[in-house]
């Protein structure tokens, strides 16, 4: 999913990757699981130059997915706040 603003200069792609767990990765060990990787792709534009672009790929929830807890390995406590 691309978003795009008239006139604007920044954009925004969302795309996904996905699949299942083959092999062993980064010391997981694979059975099979399905996973979605989530990755938010921001760009900006000058006419038809490409002057910065920033990928952010949400490994975090990858790797939860594959039974993999991050903050739980290490050791870093989530505060949640209720409003």
């Amino acid at each position: 999913m691309i978003h795009y603003l008239k006139g604007a200069v920044c954009y925004l792609a969302r795309p996904s990757q996905g699949g299942h767990s083959c092999k062993d990765w980064l010391g997981i060990k694979a059975n099979g699981q399905q996973f979605t990787c989530r990755v938010s792709d921001w760009w900006r534009r000058e006419g038809n130059l490409l002057i910065e672009n920033w990928v952010f790929v949400d490994l975090i929830d990858m790797l939860k997915q594959l039974d993999y807890d991050v903050f739980k390995e290490t050791n870093i406590q989530i505060q949640t706040y209720q409003s």
